[in-house]
């Protein structure tokens, strides 16, 4: 009996754990409303994105649309981000993060506003 008690309670947990997989995200954040923008960068909870410290986007163009490209590892269908000016400057301030969802995709792009909540479509 005991044996079968362990070996269930080992099924179970090996059953709960989730896949890690690749998923590559195209972030684009408008930033034509923001003044002295020395740098924008994406923080979050998959690596490797850290709450830390920002993945910096780019600016190629000079029109005020920061743009760029993340894989991360991710065990979910979505993963939770904020941007970072200036590397101290976290939007949103009291708000919610940003989700971005990808559930059946191994790519997707993400497009805002800097400190507006929401995806712009």
């Amino acid at each position: 009996m005991t044996k079968h008690i362990i070996f269930s309670i080992l099924i179970f947990h090996l059953s709960c754990v989730q896949e890690m997989r690749d998923i590559t995200i195209h972030f684009i954040v408008d930033m034509r409303d923001i003044d002295k923008v020395n740098s924008i960068g994406v923080i979050g909870e998959y690596l490797p994105l850290t709450w830390d410290a920002p993945t910096v986007l780019t600016d190629q163009d000079n029109d005020g649309i920061y743009e760029g490209t993340i894989t991360i590892k991710a065990a979910y269908h979505y993963a939770a981000f904020k941007f970072m000016l200036n590397e101290t400057i976290i939007e949103l301030e009291g708000k919610g993060n940003r989700v971005v969802r990808f559930p059946d995709a191994k790519e997707v792009t993400y497009t805002g506003k800097f400190d507006v909540s929401g995806r712009l479509q």
